[in-house]
């Protein structure tokens, strides 16, 4: 270290220490608390990837997330959803098969197609199974005519092994690809999500990458394709997301988003915040779903059928819902294997699809406000958690802050919550916490320079 070095450190020492001398006893312990706290803030916006930071973020949505549900804050469907659901009475009336069979999910898309919704969405995984002629047989007569007009989307899954020469998987085969490849209005998607370590999901994957005859293939998500059907978009992926891929030999990165007609932009890249699923629709609430306007009138934004009864009628007919609507056929019956934990309770995977539409349709994907309003928030905040940690003990000043912070910013992010900005409370409720934990010990560390450690155990 050169001569210079030391010499510039003592003069800011003495610096900094005469203008600490001179500030007032009262305000010293003030300013130590504001110094402290802002570090933690800064220390905090600079490890977003922390598990202690991303806990405590998880933690803060998951709460926001059952506070909108099923209310006017929560996102607000273009049209209402209905689920043609093979619950535990169906399965039971059925037999309890191994799988859903092929023959009545075809009667029911047969009767459906007759209310002439715009989005039938098939939820059973239809590969590796030989049983579809029945339902080949409903499709291939889905042309022409006013059943034209319903779009119908089927799952696609990828195999466990990776072909040679890729690093993807490959789609797997089903009976019913050329159909499909044939006619407009039949389309495959993808029904995966991004569980995190907890097994809950809270977060889509809106493309799924795989691969073909060695050429790389983008397969849309359920609730993407949904979207892109109903804004008339091109749903040919490769060219806007990873235009200079065309082998499987490296994992696809995806740089550009969709707009739709509404001027409305859908990232694909983007952070992980950005991906996150807000649930409107919870399971089973027991004062109904929340209404939505549909052609002059309040329906429920989600109306739950059961696939026997729907069977059961000669004539499917909904007072005219179902025209324009979305449907999803799908499965909660407990040996389906697809239930999910949420973090507004377990759901049906038909359920997660049909709130991850309704979140695409009704809601930006959730942003961060501008970095400057962040810290200014927090600002305001640390300067008032420092006063409450020199008037009051550490206790206290902890149960307080939390409570004035729970109060004051929690409604904040409500609202902002409901138009896709995500206010983060949970940060200056860490920032507290740790400021709490700094102020313990360096309580604890005065008290033993003052009685030694024999008077401190005393």
């Amino acid at each position: 270290m050169t001569k210079s070095g030391p010499s510039a450190v003592a003069a800011l020492y003495h610096w900094v220490h005469g203008k600490w001398t001179l500030l007032p006893a009262r305000w010293r312990p003030f300013v130590v608390n504001l110094l402290v706290g802002m570090a933690i803030v800064v220390w905090i916006h600079l490890n977003p990837d922390s598990s202690m930071v991303k806990r405590q973020q998880d933690r803060g949505l998951d709460w926001l997330s059952r506070m909108v549900t099923n209310t006017p804050y929560a996102p607000q469907p273009d049209q209402p959803v209905v689920m043609v659901d093979v619950d535990s009475a169906t399965y039971a009336q059925w037999g309890e098969p191994w799988l859903t069979p092929a023959d009545r999910i075809a009667r029911i898309i047969a009767l459906l197609l007759d209310a002439e919704p715009a989005q039938i969405l098939v939820d059973f995984d239809l590969s590796r199974r030989t049983d579809l002629a029945p339902l080949a047989d409903i499709l291939s007569r889905h042309q022409g005519g006013k059943a034209a007009k319903t779009q119908l989307i089927f799952m696609k899954t990828q195999a466990s092994l990776l072909p040679a020469n890729s690093r993807l998987p490959a789609f797997r085969d089903s009976a019913l690809d050329e159909l499909v490849a044939s006619n407009d209005n039949l389309h495959w998607a993808a029904p995966l999500y991004r569980p995190d370590p907890d097994g809950v999901i809270r977060h889509w994957q809106l493309v799924i990458g795989g691969c073909e005859n060695d050429r790389l293939v983008l397969l849309p998500s359920v609730q993407l394709l949904s979207v892109m059907l109903s804004d008339g978009v091109d749903k040919s992926l490769e060219a806007l997301l990873a235009p200079d891929q065309q082998g499987c030999l490296a994992m696809p990165h995806f740089s550009g988003r969709i707009v739709l007609g509404s001027g409305k932009q859908i990232d694909l890249a983007g952070e992980q915040l950005q991906h996150r699923i807000v649930f409107a629709l919870p399971p089973n609430p027991e004062s109904g779903y929340f209404p939505v306007d549909w052609q002059g009138r309040a329906v429920p934004a989600l109306t739950i059928l059961s696939a026997r009864d729907v069977l059961a009628a000669k004539r499917f007919s909904t007072g005219g819902l179902l025209t324009g609507a979305i449907v999803i056929i799908g499965a909660s019956h407990r040996d389906s294997g697809d239930i999910h934990l949420t973090p507004v309770g377990q759901m049906p995977g038909s359920l997660v699809l049909a709130n991850s539409i309704t979140a695409l349709q009704g809601l930006d994907q959730v942003q961060r406000p501008p970095f400057v309003l962040i810290l200014l928030v927090d600002l305001l905040l640390i300067l008032g958690v420092s006063w409450l940690f020199v008037v009051m003990s550490p206790f206290a000043a902890t149960l307080v802050s939390s409570a004035v912070i729970a109060l004051l910013v929690v409604p904040f992010s409500l609202l902002a919550f409901s138009q896709g900005v995500w206010l983060d409370f949970a940060l200056p409720i860490l920032a507290v916490q740790m400021r709490s934990v700094f102020a313990k010990a360096t309580f604890s560390y005065h008290k033993v320079r003052r009685k030694g450690i024999k008077g401190v155990l005393k």
